[in-house]
C-alpha cells in the first residue's frame, strides 16, 4: 500500500506542520512536506514540484490553522482553503482544523479538531482517521513522546502577521524572501526559489528588507543577505531598524545592522 502522505499547511505555523509530521513517521508513514523536498537538480516551477509529490500520493494531510482574518474570524490562508477543495476530489484526505478556524459549515464535522496550545490531544483522533484509511499498515500504538511546539492563540489583531517571533519558525527564500503560498518566480538569473527554515527576526543585513514577500536588495545585489536576530536589531549607522528596504546614509548605502 503507498504510505506517503502529502501535507498542506500555511508557513506561519511551519513548527506545527514538522511536529504533526513527526507524528506520522512514528505510524509508518512517509510525510511529504513540499517545500522541505529537495528538487532533485530540477528546475520546476512551484506548481511543478507540487504536482508531481502528489502524485506520488493516494492521501493528503491538511492543517488549517488561524492565518488570517476574515469577517472578524480567523481562517486558513487562500491556498490552504484551495487545497482542502482540490484534494477532496483526488485524494483521500484528512482535515485537521485548529478549533479557533472558521470553515464551511459542511466541512466541520469531517475535521479533525485540535488545539492550538494542546495539539496533542488531538492525536487519538488522528490515530482513528489514520487507520481507517491504511489498516493495519499504521502503527498506533507506537509511542510518541515529542513535546509539541509551544504557540498561545493569537489575538485577531496578530493573525496573519508578517512579523517574525523567537518561538516559531518561517520557511522563506534565502536569496528574495518570498514565503510559500502563490507561485512565483526568484529574482536575479535563478527562476526557482531556494527555501530554508529560520525564526526570530529575519532581515536583510544590507537592505533591512524582512522576509514575507519577494523582493530585490539595493545596489549591485539582487540577493538579499538574510540574517536571523532574536533581539532588538538596528543599523549601527543611522539608527534604522528591520521592516521595508532602505539606504544607509552618508557615503554607505548599505546598513549595519547589529543586534544589541
Amino acid at each position: 500500500m503507498n504510505l506517503n502522505i502529502f501535507v498542506a499547511h500555511s508557513n506561519k505555523f511551519i513548527d506545527l506542520t514538522i511536529w504533526f509530521s513527526e507524528f506520522l513517521k512514528t505510524r509508518n508513514l512517509n510525510p511529504i512536506i513540499m517545500e522541505l523536498t529537495p528538487n532533485a537538480g530540477r528546475l520546476w516551477s512551484p506548481a511543478e514540484k507540487e504536482n508531481y509529490l502528489l502524485s506520488l500520493c493516494e492521501t493528503a494531510l491538511v492543517i488549517a490553522t488561524p492565518d488570517e482574518i476574515q469577517d472578524g474570524f480567523p481562517i486558513p490562508r487562500l491556498d490552504v482553503s484551495f487545497e482542502i477543495g482540490r484534494l477532496r476530489e483526488t485524494k483521500r484526505t484528512i482535515i485537521l482544523k485548529e478549533k479557533s478556524v472558521k470553515l464551511p459549515t459542511s466541512l466541520e464535522p469531517i475535521c479533525v479538531h485540535f488545539d492550538l496550545k494542546r495539539p496533542q490531544e488531538c492525536l487519538k483522533n488522528l490515530d482513528r482517521e489514520l487507520e481507517s484509511i491504511f489498516g493495519r499498515n499504521v502503527s498506533t500504538h507506537a509511542l510518541f513522546d515529542k513535546e509539541p511546539p509551544r504557540h498561545r492563540t493569537a489575538p485577531i489583531s496578530e493573525v496573519g502577521s508578517s512579523e517574525s517571533t523567537t518561538d516559531s519558525q518561517v520557511v522563506y527564500c534565502r536569496r528574495c524572501g518570498a514565503t510559500p503560498g502563490m507561485q512565483t518566480v526568484c529574482t536575479g538569473l535563478h527562476t526557482h526559489h531556494d527555501f530554508t527554515i529560520g525564526s526570530g527576526t529575519i532581515y536583510c543585513s544590507r537592505c533591512g528588507e524582512t522576509v514575507g514577500e519577494k523582493s530585490v536588495c539595493i545596489g549591485f545585489n539582487t540577493y538579499h543577505d538574510f540574517r536571523s536576530g532574536t533581539g532588538k536589531v538596528i543599523c549601527s549607522r543611522c539608527g534604522k531598524t528591520p521592516g521595508k528596504r532602505s539606504f544607509c546614509t552618508g557615503f554607505s548605502t548599505y546598513h549595519d545592522f547589529t543586534e544589541i
